[in-house]
């Protein structure tokens, strides 16, 4: 295995062990999922999706600095180019800074709404 894979492996593990405290809420609706408590799962649900996509966002960022194209991640949500392109690139931003920092090939999630 090349260096660069290995960097990706260890990086991708990383992230994967910050899971629960990169989406709190995720892994609260699966807990209480888990203990059959379903109107407190559904309740949690809106800030776990908030998450998902700041999470999205970074995936898509780090995809296409790593050369993914547009249609690469348009495959991946089954919808076209031009869709993709305008929910993830630097125009659907809305933190308010310009550019995002995520467009500026800085690591991190977007500070969010302005």
């Amino acid at each position: 295995m090349g260096r660069t894979a290995r960097a990706r492996q260890t990086t991708a593990g990383a992230t994967l062990a910050l899971v629960p405290a990169l989406a709190p809420a995720a892994t609260a609706v699966a807990r209480n999922l888990d203990a059959r408590d379903g109107l407190t799962a559904l309740r949690l649900v809106p800030a776990a999706h908030a998450e998902l996509e700041v999470l999205t966002r970074q995936a898509v960022a780090q995809a296409r600095q790593d050369g993914a194209t547009w249609q690469d991640v348009a495959d991946t949500f089954g919808v076209t180019r031009q869709a993709a392109s305008q929910r993830y690139g630097p125009a659907s931003c809305t933190c308010g800074q310009s550019p995002c920092a995520r467009f500026k090939g800085l690591r991190g999630a977007c500070p969010g709404p302005a």
